[in-house]
C-alpha cells in the first residue's frame, strides 16, 4: 500500500548518483584548509571522547507531486568504538510537509509528517584538532503519514489515502549515507553540518525514490 499510493501519487525519483556527487563536492569543499595557528591550545592533542551528540535543524526534501521540502530536525548520538575512531551512531530526523498532494484546480490538500530513525557507523575521512570531516552509513526504518487539512474548488471523494497500518502510518526502509563536518569551538562543543541521502529501499522496484536533508547544528562530546 506504501509504495502503490506513493506511485498513483507521480513521487519522482533523484539519481543516488548526483546525490553521492554532491556530498563528495560539498565535503571537499568546505575542507580546503584550516587556518587555525599551530600554537591554538585548542589545537594540542586531545584523546577521543566516548560520547558525541549534535541536534541540527534544516530542510527535508522528500519526491512529492507538490511541495516536496519542509523544515527538519535531527538529532543524532555515537559512541566510539574502543582502539578505533569509528563511532556506532544513530540518527532520528522529524519533518512536516505542506501540500504533497498533485496540483490541480479540484483537489484535496494533503500535508505529509515524516519519521526517519536510522542506526549505522560514522568515521572521519579527514581531521585536525579544530576540523573534522566524517562519513556515515546508516540503514532504518521510514515512516510517513498523509493528513487531509483542507481543499481547493470541488474535490471528487472520497481523496483520503487508506492507510497501510492502523496507526495512520506507513512503513518503508531507508539507506542514508551522509557526510558531516564539525568545527570545533571549544573543548566539548562543535558547530557542526549534515548532508544525507535519504534511499528508499526494498520497494516493489528493490529501489526506490531519494529525497536529501540538510541541517546545521551544534555538536557536544563528552
Amino acid at each position: 500500500m506504501y509504495e502503490s499510493y506513493h506511485a498513483a501519487h507521480g513521487r519522482t525519483r533523484l539519481s543516488t548518483a548526483h546525490v553521492v556527487g554532491v556530498l563528495v563536492l560539498i565535503g571537499g569543499a568546505l575542507c580546503i584548509a584550516d587556518p587555525l595557528r599551530a600554537q591554538d591550545p585548542i589545537r594540542q592533542h586531545q584523546p577521543a571522547s566516548a560520547w558525541t551528540a549534535d541536534i541540527g535543524v534544516g530542510v527535508l526534501a522528500q519526491p512529492a507531486r507538490g511541495t516536496g521540502a519542509g523544515p527538519a530536525l535531527s538529532a543524532t548520538v555515537g559512541r566510539h568504538v574502543a582502539g578505533s575512531r569509528v563511532r556506532i551512531s544513530g540518527i532520528v530526523i522529524g519533518s512536516h510537509i505542506e501540500d504533497v498532494g498533485a496540483p490541480g484546480p479540484d483537489r484535496y490538500v494533503f500535508d505529509r509528517d515524516w519519521v526517519i530513525t536510522a542506526l549505522g557507523a560514522e568515521a572521519p575521512v579527514l581531521a585536525t584538532p579544530r576540523l573534522e570531516l566524517a562519513i556515515a552509513g546508516r540503514i532504518g526504518a521510514l515512516l510517513s503519514r498523509d493528513r487531509r487539512v483542507g481543499s481547493v474548488g470541488t474535490p471528487v471523494p472520497p481523496g483520503f489515502p487508506e492507510p497501510s497500518s492502523g496507526s495512520g502510518w506507513d512503513a518503508g526502509v531507508a539507506l542514508l549515507p551522509d557526510l558531516s563536518l564539525s568545527y570545533r569551538v571549544a573543548r566539548s562543543v562543535a558547530v557542526t553540518s549534515r548532508v544525507a541521502a535519504v534511499q528508499h529501499v526494498f520497494t516493489d522496484d528493490m529501489f526506490g525514490a531519494t529525497g536529501a536533508l540538510v541541517s546545521l547544528g551544534a555538536a557536544f562530546s563528552w
